[in-house]
């Protein structure tokens, strides 16, 4: 597994900016995110950043869009392969729906069932396999749904993303990896409690939790672990956080 960081963890930097820190904190691997680094349509943005992350001796891992199943058109799909293709990647991060599993309608889960097989054969004509960010909110608030989900769909390239629910315990986590862990490709890292919202703590302070994590995802098909988000947004944040990723790695 290949420890990197996530653009979207620091919004406000520059690609140059992003790939610089990535150097220096000695994590291997960047997933650009699709919202303001390398937008879909922008082949300025993401030529730039396949360029400056390979000059750095780092690797792309993946492309975090913001296409939403069920809310954006598919047409626009294309675009966002056409930015991994850029980008140097062939796994894309998409989204399962804007509402949580158990709110949606038989209607609602059947149409995204359907674009879903739509995007699988829009991405395969690329050679792309598309992995749904595992978050509450969406329909990949749950283990269960999430795997229904995928089984439903029915297509080896559709996969997902996993991280852990700060809303739950350890072991109930823990369960809902061993649950989805044939599907996940990627893994977004971070540490988190839950005190009627979310509350950012070094990742050395879940060094316990993220060992079991760890542990269990190198019984699955794991590719990358990213570091998301980072107490108060700092760089010395990332560099302590992805000390302690790479030393547990």
């Amino acid at each position: 597994m290949t420890p990197g960081l996530t653009s979207i963890t620091f919004r406000n930097k520059t690609v140059s900016e992003i790939v610089e820190l990535v150097k220096k904190s000695g994590l291997s691997s960047i997933e650009w995110g699709g919202d303001i680094h390398c937008p879909p349509n922008d082949e300025e943005s993401a030529r730039l950043a396949f360029v400056q992350t390979k000059k750095a001796g780092l690797a792309v891992s993946s492309y975090g869009s913001y296409f939403r199943l069920g809310v954006n058109n598919t047409s626009e799909f294309d675009a966002v392969c056409a930015t991994a293709i850029l980008l140097g990647t062939d796994t894309v991060r998409i989204w399962a729906y804007n509402k949580d599993h158990d709110l949606v309608t038989p209607e609602e889960y059947h149409n995204c069932i359907s674009e879903a097989k739509t995007i699988s054969e829009i991405a395969k004509k690329h050679g792309i396999t598309v992995c749904f960010e595992y978050h509450r909110g969406t329909l990949t608030r749950s283990a269960v749904f999430s795997k229904k989900l995928i089984r439903d769909i029915d297509r080896e390239n559709i996969r997902l993303y996993w991280q852990p629910n700060p809303e739950i315990s350890h072991k109930e986590n823990c369960i809902e990896l061993e649950t989805v862990l044939p599907y996940v490709v990627n893994i977004h890292c971070f540490d988190w409690t839950w005190d009627g919202k979310n509350v950012r703590h070094p990742l050395s302070h879940g060094t316990d939790e993220w060992k079991n994590y760890l542990l269990l995802a190198q019984k699955g098909n794991v590719q990358n672990v990213l570091i998301e988000f980072v107490k108060d947004d700092t760089d010395a944040q990332l560099y302590e956080d992805a000390a302690a990723l790479c030393k547990m790695l």
